[in-house]
């Protein structure tokens, strides 16, 4: 910010939210996590952000809760192109799901919002996966997201997402903007992003 001060980011980082899992992972006492990450380089580098800074995190720490330790394990590249349907997204799921559901129970799922609930969807398909003692972290599923249909894969879901900011100079913004644009579904999470990125001292 010091350097480019009128540079806003659309899109938050979503390897930042490290911070916010360590405190989630020490509260639970979650001794091993898998990371699931999409084949795109926004979730690469996230995953790769998220795997350093949980491991530096826990490194060298025992403790009652985690008599072993903290560890990353089944960490996986969920991939596939961006033609690829249903079909071919549950199979290479369904693959990732087959290597770790017997070493870990709780999963960091890193990809777009309709890919996470296919993700969970297969989970809970898979006779042979223990759907019903895992958990589910995600970044980018919200309750607008989630439809009726769709409730019964969600509900082992932990999902973590940023508030918008609860001030007048952010609401005129959001205004403004929906004037403009015409568009308010997509306008208040752009243009909550944006003015984070504004006027947080860390941008």
């Amino acid at each position: 910010k010091k350097e480019y001060s009128t540079f806003a980011r659309t899109v938050s980082s979503v390897g930042a939210n490290g911070g916010p899992m360590v405190t989630i992972v020490d509260h639970m006492g979650w001794e091993r996590i898998g990371i699931i990450y999409r084949n795109i380089n926004l979730y690469e580098e996230a995953a790769a952000e998220l795997k350093k800074t949980l491991e530096n995190a826990f490194e060298g720490e025992t403790n009652d809760r985690m008599p072993d330790g903290f560890k990353v394990v089944c960490y996986k590249v969920w991939y596939f192109d961006d033609t690829a349907d249903a079909t071919e997204k549950e199979a290479t799921a369904k693959e990732i799901l087959k290597e770790c559901k017997d070493e870990v129970r709780v999963f960091m799922i890193l990809a777009y919002d309709s890919d996470v609930i296919l993700f969970l969807k297969t989970a809970h398909s898979t006779p042979s996966f223990p759907f019903k003692e895992s958990a589910f972290i995600s970044l980018e599923v919200t309750t607008a997201t989630v439809k009726n249909d769709t409730q019964k894969y969600t509900r082992g879901l932990l999902s973590l997402s940023q508030k918008n900011p609860n001030n007048t100079m952010f609401q005129d913004l959001t205004n403004n903007v929906r004037k403009i644009t015409g568009k308010p579904d997509i306008v208040v999470s752009l243009s909550g992003r944006i003015f984070t990125s504004l006027f947080s001292e860390s941008g």
